[in-house]
C-alpha cells in the first residue's frame, strides 16, 4: 500500500472539480479507471473551501514550486513576503480533514517515520537513535487521524516532534561524521520550509495544497534521519 500511495504522489498534477454541496470534494485522477477518488472535507462550507477549478499539484516539490512561481509573478515581492509572514502568524485556520483518515497525505506520510525506527534497530543503534522516532511516529498518528488546530493531541505532537528533532541534532553532533550532521540538518531545513509553506496554504484555505506540502515535513525529516544513521562513527 505504501509503495502504491507514493507512486500516486509522484503524479505531477490532478484535475479537481468541486461540488456545490458542503460535504465532499471530488478529485479525479487523470487516466484512472473504475470511478473517481472521493475526498470528504468536513466542517467547511463549500463557499470557504478555497479550492478552485484547475489543478492540484500532488507532490511537495511541485506544489511548492507552483505556489512560489505564482507569488513571484503576482508583482510586489515585498508585499507578497509581508502577506506570507502575516498568514504564517495567523491562528484562524484548521487542517485538512478527510474521511477516512488515511486519505489525508499527512496521516499516510506519518508512517514513513517507521523507516527511521526500523533502520535504527537494523543498524544496531537502538534505543539511542530509535526511541525518539518511535515517539514521533506514535504522536503523529495520534494527531493526524483526526487533526484539529486546538486540541491536546496537536500540542502533544508538537512537543514530541520538537524534542525528537532537537535530540537527534545533539546526537548527530556527538556520534556522527560531518556528512551525517549535514544530511540531518539538510533534511530538517527542507522539512521546515515545507511546514511554513504548508501552513500558509492552509491559512489561505487551500487545504489539499497545504496538506501535500506539509507531507514534505515527514518525507524530508525522515530522509535526514536515514542519512544520519549511515554516518554514525
Amino acid at each position: 500500500m505504501l509503495a502504491s500511495y507514493l507512486c500516486w504522489l509522484s503524479m505531477t498534477r490532478v484535475p479537481v472539480s468541486t461540488r456545490l454541496c458542503c460535504r465532499s470534494v471530488v478529485c479525479v485522477r487523470a487516466g484512472e479507471t473504475g470511478g473517481t477518488s472521493r475526498w470528504s472535507l468536513v466542517n467547511f462550507p463549500a463557499a470557504h473551501r478555497g479550492l478552485n477549478r484547475g489543478h492540484v499539484f500532488t507532490t511537495p516539490i511541485s506544489a511548492c514550486g507552483h505556489v512560489l512561481s505564482l507569488s513571484c509573478g503576482s508583482g510586489g515581492s515585498n508585499s507578497t513576503m509581508k502577506q506570507w509572514l502575516y498568514d504564517l502568524k495567523r491562528d484562524d485556520w484548521e487542517p485538512l480533514q478527510t474521511r477516512p483518515a488515511w486519505r489525508n497525505p499527512c496521516f499516510f506520510t506519518s508512517l514513513l517515520t517507521s523507516l527511521s525506527v526500523q533502520q535504527a534497530i537494523t543498524r544496531g543503534h537502538w534505543p539511542v537513535f530509535g526511541v525518539g522516532p518511535a515517539f514521533v511516529l506514535l504522536s503523529s498518528l495520534l494527531y493526524w487521524y483526526k487533526p484539529r488546530r486546538q486540541c491536546w493531541r496537536r500540542n502533544f505532537d508538537l512537543i514530541v516532534v520538537r524534542a525528537g528533532m532537537s535530540s537527534h541534532v545533539l546526537l548527530a553532533v556527538v556520534f556522527c561524521q560531518p556528512l551525517g550532521i549535514f544530511g540531518l540538518l539538510a533534511g530538517y531545513v527542507a522539512g521546515g520550509v515545507c511546514y511554513a509553506i504548508g501552513r500558509v496554504l492552509t491559512v489561505q484555505r487551500r487545504w489539499l495544497h497545504g496538506a501535500f506540502v506539509h507531507s514534505g515535513v515527514h518525507i524530508f525529516a525522515n530522509v535526514g534521519n536515514l542519512l544520519m544513521l549511515r554516518f554514525i562513527r
